[in-house]
């Protein structure tokens, strides 16, 4: 009897497309927040995660670490099954979760914009830089919010190119100029006169990724070691 009854809820459930859309719903992350998440695969790109267990989400290589040294040095390291601990919710594409491991971004998630409505002129954001063209630099927010920085308003002192200055992927904290809701447009500066900060979280966030891949490093040198010692002994 408890059999059927199972068999009979689990019918009228799986019947009812508002309840199934709804569990759907409340288990996907949502932009902006922060998730849990563990690899699965290593791209030549990115780091493919899975998140929560049934989400796939990925980490492009530029997202691994604020500093690109240490993404690179990090993306040497990584193996299937390790955890990252925080990882934030850039965006959603189609059944495809877009993360980030930057702590610059992660220690302010909540502070930063997914809709226009949320910039005014005067504010300051963080953000990273999703393209570089020879008049400026546009940098992206969460979702698809997107904002401009003309040249002139990118760099304190002239640069001959702008390359020299970002790279694609920078974290950046981006002064809010002016926002146009109709033509959806957003004009900033990313002048460190205009955006300076006394947070030192960014600096923290260096030393202590740096102590995290020099412990991975001796780890897996040992590691290897000990396999060569296995292979020895086994021989």
């Amino acid at each position: 009897m408890d059999r059927l009854k199972i068999i009979i809820i689990k019918k009228h459930l799986s019947a009812s497309p508002f309840l199934s859309c709804r569990v759907i719903q409340a288990d996907t992350p949502k932009v902006g927040s922060i998730v849990s998440g563990v690899v699965e695969r290593l791209t030549p790109a990115a780091v493919v995660v899975s998140v929560n267990g049934f989400c796939k989400g990925s980490i492009l290589n530029e997202h691994l670490a604020d500093h690109r040294g240490q993404a690179a040095q990090l993306k040497n390291l990584l193996k299937p099954g390790h955890e990252f601990s925080e990882l934030l919710v850039l965006d959603v594409e189609g059944q495809n979760l877009v993360l980030s491991a930057k702590q610059s971004l992660i220690n302010c998630a909540s502070d930063i914009p997914s809709e226009i409505s949320q910039m005014h002129a005067g504010s300051v954001f963080h953000g990273y830089v999703c393209n570089i063209i020879e008049a400026g630099c546009f940098v992206r927010f969460l979702g698809h919010l997107t904002g401009f920085s003309p040249k002139d308003k990118a760099v304190d002192r002239s640069v001959e190119k702008l390359s020299n200055a970002f790279y694609v992927g920078q974290s950046v904290r981006s002064h809010i100029l002016n926002v146009n809701a109709e033509s959806a447009r957003v004009k900033l500066s990313l002048q460190q006169s205009m955006c300076s900060s006394a947070d030192c979280s960014f600096v923290q966030g260096y030393f202590l990724l740096d102590q995290k891949v020099t412990l991975q490093t001796i780890c897996y040198s040992r590691f290897k070691k000990n396999l060569v010692f296995i292979f020895l002994v086994a021989a």
